[in-house]
């Protein structure tokens, strides 16, 4: 497959809890293919509803790629268990201010598989962005890829969900679809 640029989501040290919902980051044993990934907890709360992992890439894990086009993909290698159905998204982007993100809804993927859920980078598709828009600030670039976000989103805050694993991240050429 002609990957333009991804992230493997290998190490849970270079994590952060994207929300007070997020709880046990950690390494996980049974990823997709055979490598690593990483597992994050969806706690209650209150009030929030999202519950994830964020890494902010720096040096040589930025820039190493191709310049992607409004109709190549994003693309998210994801494990949702059974229970709860999120809403699945991602977010890329410069910084956690200034993002573009994807969203999937549980008719998108099946709960306790390995899912490769894919969008397209242009032509409508990101859902929602902050600060900037692809082929904006982005530049339609995966070397501005600063920042990886893979959450869910929960219908209620009390909500709870163990053991949601993240593989990968890439950007694909739409040629290699």
């Amino acid at each position: 497959m002609g990957e333009l640029w991804s992230y493997k989501f290998h190490d849970a040290s270079a994590c952060t809890a994207l929300s007070v919902a997020t709880a046990n980051i950690e390494a996980s044993t049974y990823g997709y293919d055979g490598k690593a990934a990483v597992d994050f907890d969806k706690v209650g709360d209150a009030t929030e509803r999202y519950a994830g992992a964020y890494v902010t890439l720096t040096g040589s894990k930025v820039g190493r790629c191709e310049k992607a086009g409004a109709s190549d993909y994003a693309s998210l290698v994801i494990y949702p268990p059974a229970g709860t159905s999120p809403v699945l998204c991602l977010a890329l982007g410069e910084s956690l201010t200034n993002f573009l993100e994807w969203r999937w809804t549980f008719r998108s993927y099946t709960s306790d598989q390995w899912n490769f859920l894919t969008a397209r980078l242009g032509g409508g598709t990101p859902k929602s962005y902050v600060g900037g828009t692809w082929g904006g600030s982005l530049g339609c670039n995966p070397g501005n890829i600063r920042f990886i976000a893979v959450y869910g989103y929960w219908t209620s805050g009390a909500a709870t969900q163990a053991d949601v694993k993240i593989a990968r991240v890439s950007i694909i050429r739409a040629a290699d679809f």
